[in-house]
């Protein structure tokens, strides 16, 4: 039994690897073709229609953002036009003290909550626009272990191809504050 659970647990990760892999080698094929195609064809309106496409998605997907029940599509595996990275952190705290600590230290961060579920014991949290980012969707859920203690699993999805970093950015600042408001 503990040589099918690892060969499954091997196989689902060996399959988001690749797909984390597929979607930057698309991403450049389709940068690199797009080019291509406009230096051949310097007459037609490739970059126009390939730049109008990509305004179209961005201004869709900055207008769902903030939805909770478009979570799957931000996180499909599939989705290259989304950068997301998924963490987790064990915390000595029970999680309900873990789901009503949560929101404090959200606002201390200066984002902003958009959903919260205390049945789920999940949060649904986005960043502002910046330098680096179109922002971000940050999913944190909290789960109980057997001893009473909570896993903090946080998963944050940039509105990009590439996250520049602020996608660990986000678990980092999210798991500081934790540790420093535990600190008596």
């Amino acid at each position: 039994m503990f040589i099918i659970n690892f060969i499954t647990f091997t196989t689902q990760n060996s399959i988001k690897i690749l797909v984390k892999d597929v979607k930057h080698i698309l991403a450049i094929i389709s940068i690199v073709v797009i080019s291509c195609l406009n230096i051949k064809y310097q007459n037609s309106h490739t970059l126009i229609v390939v730049g109008g496409f990509l305004t179209v998605v961005l201004i869709f997907n900055y207008s769902i953002r903030k939805k909770i029940r478009y979570k799957s599509y931000f996180l499909n595996p599939w989705n290259f036009l989304v950068s997301a990275q998924f963490s987790n952190q064990n915390t000595e705290i029970s999680s309900e003290l873990m789901y009503e600590k949560m929101p404090e230290l959200v606002r201390d961060l200066n984002y902003q909550v958009q959903n919260s579920n205390l049945l789920k014991k999940s949060i649904f949290i986005t960043t502002p626009i910046s330098f680096k980012s179109w922002g971000e969707n940050i999913y944190i859920d909290i789960d109980e272990t057997n001893s009473g203690k909570s896993i903090i699993n946080i998963t944050s999805a940039s509105l990009q191809v590439y996250s520049w970093g602020k996608n660990k950015q986000n678990f980092d600042k999210l798991i500081l504050e934790i540790e420093e408001s535990l600190i008596i």
